[in-house]
Order: structure tokens, then C-alpha cells, then sequence
């Protein structure tokens, strides 16, 4: 996913390629809802990790937003991304049902 975004500056190479905070808040609204609140609660965090407002961050400034937002549950990104996993696996998820027919 960063990778289909990210900028590569001009004269590097793909390892220093880089995503500014609207590709990113692009990026999350895929998995969870981004209202106001969490558009400007998101913008908070990449602020945080990057250390610069209205910047780029690199893959492992990206790491960690998402690590982060993963681990305080940003707007119920858990549920989210859960719900994702399981429409995307019809098997996990009749597997899932049938287990819990069987309780």
C-alpha cells in the first residue's frame, strides 16, 4: 500500500520514498471512517511521528503511525480491519459461523 503512493525524490531510490499526510489520511479511510474528528485527530499523530507538520513520512515513520493507531484502537480501526479480513476470506469466515453453530 505505501508503496503504490509514496514519492520517490527525485535522484533516490525506493528506499527513500515518502507519503505526504493526504495520501496517508487517503490510505486509513479505506480501513475506518474519517470525519473531521479523525481526520484532525490523524493529523495530530502524524505530526507526532514525523516531527513535521505538513510533511512527508518515510516507510518506517509509516511503520509506526500504523503501529500506532493500530495499538489505540483509531477510530475502531480493530473492528474495521477485522470485518475487512473477513469478507475478504469467505473460508475463515464459514468456518467461523460453523463453529459457532456448533456451541
Amino acid at each position: 500500500l505505501f508503496m503504490q503512493v509514496a514519492v520517490v525524490p527525485p535522484g533516490c531510490d525506493e528506499l527513500s520514498a515518502e507519503i505526504n499526510f493526504a495520501e496517508f489520511a487517503r490510505m486509513v479511510s479505506r480501513a475506518c471512517p474519517l470525519g473531521d474528528r479523525n481526520r484532525a485527530q490523524l493529523a495530530v499523530h502524524f505530526e507526532e511521528v514525523t516531527g513535521r507538520k505538513d510533511s512527508q513520512a518515510d516507510f518506517p515513520e509509516f511503520l509506526r503511525l500504523m503501529s500506532r493507531l493500530l495499538k489505540d484502537n483509531f477510530a475502531n480501526m480493530q473492528e474495521h480491519t477485522r470485518t475487512a479480513a473477513e469478507r475478504c476470506s469467505p473460508k475463515r469466515s464459514s468456518r467461523r459461523h460453523s463453529i459457532d453453530r456448533k456451541s
